[in-house]
């Protein structure tokens, strides 16, 4: 019995369970993290040591023994969640993004254009969110050494590597939207 046209030969065939498998516990995967990251970044805000936000936004330690940072109070702690949330917001929509992509994985849907939509949305919500967490931090720490008589500002490099690993999978989705159309041509031809 001959496989049908669009049906590689049986020998050809790749083992595809433990990437669909595996696609699915990363989609799991997703939603845990899209659940828990709002509720555990407003717990931080509301629970962080003056000294740990200082470490955390490249300020020297002068900056809390100056007693700049000695204390939050409630409004800086709302507004830091509040501004900061951006990036997270961004970062959830990339993740429902590549959870999309991987349910599409999970059913053997790898070249087509819904998939490739899904890693392009990724990669953008990523980039998008280090931007945005880029931009916020010179504003946080302007904000927290207000009144300390001298200004610091500080580079956190996660933003940066988030920058290059967004690039990358764009460059990837870019590859596969090639392919995609590539196949579509060679199915029409054939």
């Amino acid at each position: 019995m001959q496989p049908a046209a669009h049906e590689e030969p049986p020998a050809r065939q790749p083992n595809l369970r433990g990437i669909r498998r595996l696609s699915m516990v990363l989609a799991w995967c997703c939603i845990g993290f899209v659940a828990l990251s709002p509720l555990v970044h407003v717990w931080l805000w509301a629970t962080i040591e003056p000294a740990t936000l200082a470490a955390q936004l490249g300020l020297p330690p002068t900056v809390v023994q100056g007693n700049t940072l000695a204390t939050l109070d409630p409004w800086q702690r709302a507004f830091g969640a509040l501004v900061t949330m951006v990036p997270v917001g961004l970062m959830i929509f990339a993740l429902l993004r590549a959870r999309r992509c991987f349910l599409l994985f999970a059913v053997g849907r790898f070249f087509e254009p819904g998939t490739v939509r899904a890693l392009r949305g990724f990669a953008a919500g990523m980039f998008w969110s280090a931007i945005a967490a880029l931009a916020i931090q010179p504003l946080l720490t302007g904000l927290f050494t207000l009144g300390s008589g001298s200004l610091h500002l500080a580079l956190n490099l996660s933003p940066l590597s988030s920058l290059f690993v967004s690039g990358t999978v764009w460059v990837i989705a870019w590859v596969m939207a090639r392919a995609v159309l590539l196949a579509q041509d060679h199915a029409s031809i054939v």
